[in-house]
């Protein structure tokens, strides 16, 4: 109904940053309880995990993801393809047999 629809966008408002409605408010309540109206059998929504927490990416902060992914690639614990490639002996053609 009308008041539950209303419960849940003040919901949305405060815990998910939902705009203000304005104006509109009225009729876009209009349309969910004429649309989507409550069910004969109602079941409590589950609640909604706490967003994110997303970090600005700064040049700095971009540097040190860098700087972690190339010693990483350098480790001794995981072999380097270029520097195998390097120190492996080169093939010798195969003289064919007379």
């Amino acid at each position: 109904d009308r008041e539950n629809w209303l419960k849940s966008i003040r919901r949305m408002q405060s815990e998910e940053q939902l705009w203000d409605l304005g104006e509109a408010e009225p009729k876009i309540l209009d349309y969910l309880s004429t649309f989507y109206g409550t069910s004969e059998n109602k079941v409590k929504q589950r609640p909604r995990r706490a967003q994110l927490r997303q970090e600005k990416i700064t040049p700095e902060s971009k540097s040190s993801v860098e700087s972690s992914l190339e010693e990483s690639e350098s480790s001794p614990d995981k072999p380097n393809l270029d520097q195998q490639s390097e120190t492996r002996e080169p093939e010798q053609p195969v003289e064919p047999a007379p």
